[in-house]
């Protein structure tokens, strides 16, 4: 993970994120409840699982949530993904 923008008196920021194939991060607890993300695709495919939703985004493919409880962003076996997100 590359972060790219962040400023100590900003409310968020903005990080790109590389993933291999096959990857599986998972994140039990978050830093604050409701925090949003807003995810861009840059290449490959990225499986994003949010308040007991699943969803399979590719190149080009945006999604905002507010978070909620355990996230895990995954990769299938034969492609990673490059990302932005946009926490706010």
């Amino acid at each position: 993970v590359d972060q790219i923008v962040r400023h100590q008196s900003a409310s968020g920021e903005v990080v790109r994120c590389e993933l291999r194939p096959g990857a599986n991060i998972t994140y039990d607890k978050l830093p604050r409840e409701g925090l949003e993300h807003h995810i861009y695709v840059l290449e490959g495919v990225l499986i994003f699982s949010v308040n007991g939703q699943t969803f399979d985004l590719s190149l080009g493919d945006s999604l905002r949530v507010k978070l909620f409880g355990e996230t895990r962003f995954e990769t299938p076996a034969h492609t990673g993904a490059v990302y932005f997100i946009f926490v706010v």
